[in-house]
């Protein structure tokens, strides 16, 4: 006789109990965001943190915008009267210190894309000006903001879901970074392309209105194309330290992606033998609402499902944003310089490995 523990005997009163959100996509779409919304609550800690190989500030945020992507509210989501709201106001002092602006700039953009989709004033949370700390990491000769290439994007999500308008120099030097493959690397151009930041490159040109039929965007989807793998998923990249394989969270990175570019997800162009992104990652839920990293390395994890719940949702980083816009050219012009910093574990993004 099969035995169940209380944690699991808990999890599956929340999921009979559990409000069902709306979603497009059909009816398995949405019951595999209401399993996963409902395993992201046992994961709460009594603080109103998560917690992730990065770091409770990242997966907190991380977790909010997942919460918030699914149609539900992030202030009043807690755990011992505590939201995520409230412990990311406790890292006020730590996050606002001046000389670590430029370190802390990927997760103050997550703050901010966050503090928005909660209704929350990114320019006055915890008496801050955030908005105005990411603006001020900007090169003001490269257009570059932080130093280290991977911040540029988020932080263009980050101020244009505050209202800020993009300053032309900063989208130019997002272009310029582009490689010739099309896609987009983690440290900037000759650093080699990976899904992920191709996928959120692509959903920060999108916020910064570049349109979908320009060279730029197509190019950095035929160099997806070449990405996926026959079960509809995507790796890292081909190839890479992590293998090829394809992973849940590059999967719904690409997913979100695709409809910031105006492409269907579920379409002809990206299925093949049958197999779609989102089927690929629907296939990745376990029984208890958490998504696997990769078929070799399925245990529950909290990363890979509160990246997963925007994509099956359809929705894109910033949330909020509108309908990809589909006409009028890009420009670019060569930066004058290339970020070559390394990323530091903990601070920026890197791929989850499930090791």
């Amino acid at each position: 006789m099969r035995r169940f523990t209380a944690a699991t005997l808990v999890l599956m009163v929340c999921l009979l109990a559990w409000p069902a959100v709306g979603v497009l996509g059909g009816t398995s779409t949405s019951a595999a965001v209401n399993k996963a919304t409902a395993y992201l609550q046992t994961q709460q800690q009594n603080d109103g943190s998560y917690t992730e190989f990065d770091g409770p500030i990242n997966a907190t945020c991380g977790a909010g915008l997942a919460i918030a992507a699914a149609g539900l509210d992030v202030n009043t989501w807690k755990k011992s009267g505590l939201s995520g709201i409230d412990f990311l106001l406790a890292q006020k002092d730590s996050l606002s210190n001046a000389a670590d602006a430029d370190t802390n700039s990927a997760k103050i953009a997550q703050l901010v894309m966050l503090l928005v989709a909660s209704n929350n004033d990114p320019r006055a949370f915890a008496g801050v000006d955030w908005v105005a700390i990411l603006t001020g990491t900007q090169n003001a000769t490269t257009g570059a903001y932080g130093t280290a290439f991977i911040r540029h994007p988020w932080i263009i999500m980050a101020l244009h879901s505050a209202g800020e308008t993009i300053p032309a120099n900063a989208l130019d030097y997002l272009l310029a970074n582009q490689e010739a493959n099309g896609g987009f690397g983690v440290n900037g151009l000759g650093s080699g392309s990976d899904t992920n930041t191709t996928a959120i490159c692509l959903e920060a040109l999108a916020a910064a209105g570049v349109v979908t039929s320009s060279t730029t965007v197509q190019q950095a989807l035929a160099y997806l194309h070449t990405q996926q793998n026959s079960d509809g998923g995507f790796p890292w990249a081909k190839p890479s330290l992590w293998g090829t394989d394809s992973d849940s969270s590059s999967t719904s990175w690409v997913i979100q992606a695709l409809i910031a570019a105006g492409e269907d997800q579920t379409g002809p162009a990206w299925t093949i033998s049958g197999n779609t992104p989102v089927t690929f990652l629907l296939g990745m839920q376990n029984a208890s609402g958490a998504f696997g990293y990769q078929t070799s390395w399925a245990d529950d994890n909290l990363m890979c499902t509160y990246q997963a719940i925007p994509a099956l949702m359809g929705k894109v980083f910033p949330l909020g944003y509108a309908e990809p816009v589909k006409s009028s050219p890009d420009s670019v012009t060569a930066p004058a310089e290339t970020s070559t910093q390394t990323l530091v574990q903990g601070q920026d993004y890197l791929p989850y490995t499930g090791r």
